[in-house]
C-alpha cells in the first residue's frame, strides 16, 4: 500500500515550511520538521486502521480517518483499496 498526498496536504506542508523558513527564519528547523511530517505520513501505510474516523464534522461526513502528529497537526486521510490518500493536514486548534 502506498501513501499519496493530495494537493491540499502538499500545500499545507509547503506553507508551513515557508512560514518556518522565511517568516521565523529557521530554514534548518523547517527542513527537519517537514521531513518528520513526511515520515509520519508515510508511516500511515503500516498503521492506517489504528486511527479512528475523524471527530470533525466535515471530515466525518467523508468517512476520513484522523491521525495526530506531534500533538498539533491532524492528518485527515481516506483509505482506498491500494493506497492511503492524505487529503488535508490541519493545525489541530483550527478544527472545530
Amino acid at each position: 500500500m502506498k501513501v499519496v498526498l493530495h494537493k491540499n496536504a502538499n500545500k499545507s506542508l509547503d506553507d508551513l515550511s515557508n512560514y518556518l523558513a522565511l517568516e521565523l527564519k529557521v530554514p534548518e528547523t523547517a527542513s527537519k520538521y517537514i521531513a518528520k511530517m513526511r515520515l509520519f505520513a508515510n508511516s500511515l501505510k503500516l498503521h492506517h486502521f489504528a486511527y479512528p474516523i475523524c471527530n470533525n464534522e466535515k471530515f466525518r461526513k467523508k468517512s476520513w480517518h484522523c491521525a495526530t502528529f506531534n500533538k498539533k497537526w491532524v492528518f485527515a486521510y481516506q483509505i482506498k483499496q491500494d493506497k492511503i490518500v492524505i487529503d488535508e493536514i490541519v493545525f489541530g486548534k483550527l478544527l472545530k
